[in-house]
């Protein structure tokens, strides 16, 4: 992550107070979504939607375009786990093992790429 933003700006985070100039804590992201949530007419179950589907959903939706478009996944992949602040791929192989079941058309281009990477054992584990 310190090589991707050597001197993070307030700026750079999602959510912080403007009056106090700093992150706001995870309780209170917590609640806002839940407002926006509600807002949106959009259920919350124990289970989820939490803030951190956002960060799912936007893994899960740009493997499955990149492996609709042919993209090389050995070479988008160090790009998203950049993005995600990721220090390396093994915090990235947890969205690959998360589309095994949902997009087998990821998993099976993943596996071409990485199989000595990601054993076939994971596939389909959630």
């Amino acid at each position: 992550m310190a090589a991707a933003h050597p001197a993070p700006e307030i700026s750079d985070y999602v959510f912080y107070s403007r009056a106090a100039g700093r992150p706001i804590n995870q309780a209170t992201v917590y609640m806002r979504f839940r407002g926006y949530l509600a807002d949106a007419g959009i259920p919350h179950f124990a289970g989820g939607p939490h803030p951190h589907s956002l960060r799912h959903g936007f893994a899960v939706a740009n493997l499955r375009r990149w492996a609709a478009d042919g993209s090389d996944l050995a070479v988008v992949l160090p790009y998203l786990a950049c993005y995600m602040g990721h220090a390396d791929l093994r915090g990235t192989q947890y969205y690959l093992r998360l589309t095994a079941d949902a997009y087998p058309d990821v998993i099976a281009k993943a596996q071409l790429r990485f199989g000595y990477v990601i054993p076939a054992a994971l596939e389909g584990q959630s």
